[in-house]
């Protein structure tokens, strides 16, 4: 059964370097990859958040084995973890974004959002908006000709 696992975190240190931040993707693509998982993971002023599908005990145990113990990070918390039909991100092992990066776009709506970073988000259910703008960027990402419009031409991760 396909699951869909959305958490907060606070990283350690506030402001990572990117060195650390492309480990921390390297790591999970690799991962993911081995494991049936994909997914996206967001960082912004010092907060994470990430979203995980795949497999219920294959998700489940990314996260509470390996995700929640990781020392980059602090205070992880679920805010949606439910069963989904079909995967949301099935091209992304671990897609990769910022706010910071995101042009506020009137097809997204996100101008509200972007001043109060990712803890503005509501993630407390499938249909709520945090988890619409994931897929809305998924699917702007997807629609190559229009991302740097979207993303201000910063890399997204389309691996």
């Amino acid at each position: 059964m396909l699951h869909e696992l959305i958490y907060l975190s606070t990283s350690v240190p506030a402001e990572p370097e990117q060195a650390l931040l492309d480990d921390i993707l390297a790591a999970s693509r690799k991962y993911n990859a081995a494991h049936g998982i994909t997914g996206v993971l967001l960082h912004e002023s010092g907060q994470y958040l990430q979203l995980l599908e795949g497999e219920r005990e294959a998700v489940r145990r990314l996260y509470y084995d390996k995700i929640v113990p990781d020392p980059r990070h602090r205070d992880a918390r679920v805010t949606l973890e439910h069963a989904i039909d079909k995967r949301s991100f099935a091209t992304w092992s671990m897609g990769y974004g910022r706010l910071a990066d995101l042009v506020p776009d009137r097809d997204l709506n996100l101008d509200s959002y972007l001043a109060g970073g990712i803890a503005a988000l509501d993630l407390n259910e499938p249909a709520a908006y945090g988890r619409r703008l994931l897929l809305a960027l998924y699917y702007q990402v997807q629609r190559k000709n229009t991302w740097q419009r979207v993303f201000g031409g910063r890399y997204f991760g389309l691996r």
